[in-house]
């Protein structure tokens, strides 16, 4: 692992620019998850996988110490996946910030009834945090349409709305968006447990497959969200279609 970091380093690459992903492991991990934290990466680790990981995850001195990135992830690919694959977003900012802007003129529409203040506003008064959620979730709509099989295109005049797509192909999608959300907040520093919002802790950063947690309902508002995905790009003057 010292030869790893000795070869990271020399081609100048920043400590802060390299993911470590762990699943279990013994003392060999264990030392390599901690030397990639002492050095600035971040270091996801998949819980629930024993050994050097749950471990860590485990030692107050490291999971519970400020600055460091160690993100315990749900033993799940979808969010797995996420932790390791950049957006990938290839078109202009302004049309992602029309996406991030629509994105959250829905998510105000479907919850006009929830009495939560700071998620709940306008976009011009909404906090930085909640506008890089939007954004990040725009990014990645892109990414997610991709892996299902989807292509992104700019419209040549009043974009198309695709609606073709198979229930199967919703289930597959609103999974990848489910672990998105995950590691983007476990990124902005929210963490598994009881939902408390001052605490940045969320009872719904587990698998897809906790279905005490995350119940049909919840999964619905992931399967509502990919299933707007071609009208908010259409938002944006972009077209989804089926690649063949």
């Amino acid at each position: 692992m010292l030869h790893c970091w000795q070869d990271i380093l020399a081609a100048g690459i920043k400590p802060a620019d390299v993911q470590v992903l762990g699943f279990g492991g013994g003392e060999i991990a264990a030392f390599e998850y901690r030397l990639a934290l002492a050095l600035g990466a971040t270091v996801g680790v998949a819980s629930g996988t024993g050994g050097a990981a749950d471990e860590l995850l485990k030692d107050s001195l490291w999971s519970a110490m400020p600055g460091l990135r160690l993100f315990p992830l749900p033993s799940d690919a979808k969010t797995l996946r996420a932790f390791v694959v950049p957006d990938g977003f290839k078109f202009d900012p302004g049309v992602l910030d029309v996406m991030a802007r629509e994105f959250h003129a829905r998510y105000l529409a479907g919850n006009v009834k929830k009495i939560r203040p700071e998620t709940l506003k306008p976009w011009d008064y909404l906090p930085d945090t909640y506008k890089k959620a939007n954004r990040e979730q725009a990014a990645y709509a892109i990414r997610i349409l991709e892996t299902a099989g989807f292509g992104v295109r700019k419209a040549q005049g009043q974009p198309v709305i695709f609606k073709g797509f198979e229930p199967e192909e919703i289930e597959l999608m609103a999974q990848l968006e489910h672990g998105r959300w995950t590691i983007e907040r476990l990124r902005e520093g929210w963490r598994p447990g009881p939902r408390n919002d001052d605490k940045k802790l969320h009872n719904c950063l587990v698998a897809w497959s906790e279905d005490k947690v995350l119940t049909e309902e919840m999964k619905g508002y992931d399967r509502t969200a990919v299933g707007a995905f071609p009208e908010i790009l259409a938002k944006a003057g972009l077209e989804v279609y089926r690649k063949q």
